[in-house]
């Protein structure tokens, strides 16, 4: 994976190095009138010489923090891709005998999001969605309208940005804060027993801590902001 970033950079650059050298002959063929040219295109150079320069500190920031995990918490899997984090939620939610925990409110998977509900009809176990930040995908606005009210599911609403969570009684998932909105691609998959329950309290008080959602009429205000 470092490798293949690596060569991307590289190739990054030579295709910027190629085009410079071009514009800079074509300049001393055609002299004043390319110039004008040249100096228009001026402000693209600098945004595409910026991107590169932003997307390396970007990409060696998270082969940084993968190694730092795995170095020093060899169990924790780091996660970039989304088919994988797609399959692994669903394997989380379908084994899940006791509880279902999860934060945000952006969740577009429906195939996850009907596990939860299959989940929830075939075995009586807890759910807590805690919708957190200012707006609700119509993905999980629909997933929750079908299911709030029931016995065992507990719906709350914040403000506040919370951390990006999916927990079940075996395992957990975090979530990192993506540079592109609504993009959600990279997450930690945790298996410690001790995590899962510190991070399953701090759920239930961050659920205490937020507006209680009873019926379909509260998911229906939030959908208005």
């Amino acid at each position: 994976m470092k490798n293949k970033r690596l060569d991307e950079h590289s190739s990054n650059l030579i295709i910027l190095i190629v085009f410079a050298s071009a514009l800079f002959i074509l300049d001393k063929i055609f002299g004043e009138s390319l110039k004008e040219f040249f100096y228009a295109l001026l402000p693209t150079l600098v945004l595409i010489i910026f991107y590169i320069l932003i997307h390396r500190r970007t990409t060696v920031f998270e082969d940084s923090v993968k190694e730092l995990l795995e170095t020093h918490i060899p169990d924790i899997v780091y996660l970039d891709n989304s088919d994988t984090i797609k399959a692994e939620f669903l394997e989380a939610v379908n084994g899940a005998e006791k509880y279902i925990m999860t934060t945000g409110g952006k969740s577009r998977i429906k195939e996850y999001l009907s596990a939860i509900e299959k989940n929830l009809e075939e075995n009586e176990i807890e759910y807590y969605r805690i919708i957190s930040g200012e707006k609700i995908s119509n993905e999980l606005y629909e997933h929750l309208s079908k299911i709030i009210g029931r016995e065992g599911v507990y719906v709350s609403y914040t403000l506040h940005h919370l951390p990006t969570l999916l927990l079940t009684e075996k395992i957990c998932f975090m979530g990192f804060p993506d540079p592109k909105p609504d993009e959600f691609r990279v997450c930690l998959k945790i298996p410690h027993e001790k995590i899962i329950e510190k991070l399953g309290r701090y759920t239930r008080i961050w659920h205490s801590q937020s507006e209680t959602l009873k019926n379909k009429e509260g998911l229906e205000k939030i959908k208005r902001y």
